[in-house]
Order: structure tokens, then sequence, then C-alpha cells
């Protein structure tokens, strides 16, 4: 068998559309197809809505290995920038504070003048 796992937000995550005609199971069928018998192919779809990319980076720290793929997809879509902002406002804005991950999300903050998160 051969596993991918693909990460992604709300149009992988097949927003507004049945299972059956979300991409990744459609990317799945379609792999099937191509090998026949000879070999299984699984997709596995961890998209979720409104996720940012720095939030699907941290939902493969901590799930994609569960699931010892083969292969990992992740999207990108042009909402990636405001999703990316939302996040981070949320992050500044909560209480208590969120930890952030991320070195590098932290300096970017911390250059925009940003101070109030860990």
């Amino acid at each position: 068998m051969v596993r991918q796992i693909i990460f992604g937000s709300s149009n992988t995550m097949g927003h507004g559309v049945d299972d059956g005609a979300v991409y990744p199971r459609l990317l799945e069928q379609w792999l099937n197809e191509r090998v026949g018998t000879r070999l299984r192919v699984e997709v596995v779809n961890l998209a979720v809505a409104g996720g940012s990319p720095s939030r699907r980076l941290q939902r493969l720290r901590e799930e994609g290995g569960r699931f010892q793929a083969d292969l990992i997809l992740c999207d990108a879509s042009p909402l990636d920038h405001a999703l990316e902002e939302d996040h981070l406002e949320a992050i500044v804005h909560s209480s208590p504070p969120i930890e952030i991950p991320f070195g590098y999300v932290r300096e970017a903050l911390l250059r925009a003048g940003v101070t109030a998160f860990r």
C-alpha cells in the first residue's frame, strides 16, 4: 500500500461538496484505477477549513508521523496570506496567550512590533 496525506484548507477539505466529490477522494480513485490490483493507494485528507500555512505545518508536526505516509501533499491558496493574518491576530489577542511553536513566526511578530504573545 502507498499512503499519501494531504494538508490544506477549505478547498481541500471539501467545503460545500459531498465527500465523493472532494478532490483527495477523486485523486485516490484515479490513482487506484491507474495502478490496478498490484497496489493500493490510500489518500488521507487532513485538511481543515480556515487552516493557515503555519497551522498546516503544526498539524504535520503533530499528526503527520502517525500515518506513516509515503507522500505528503499540501495545497496552497490565494487566501493563505489572509488565513495566516487571521491566525496571527487570534494568537496575539488570545487570553491566556497561545504558545507560538515556530521561531520564525515569533521573530516576525517581534520585528512588526507585536509583543503580546509567548
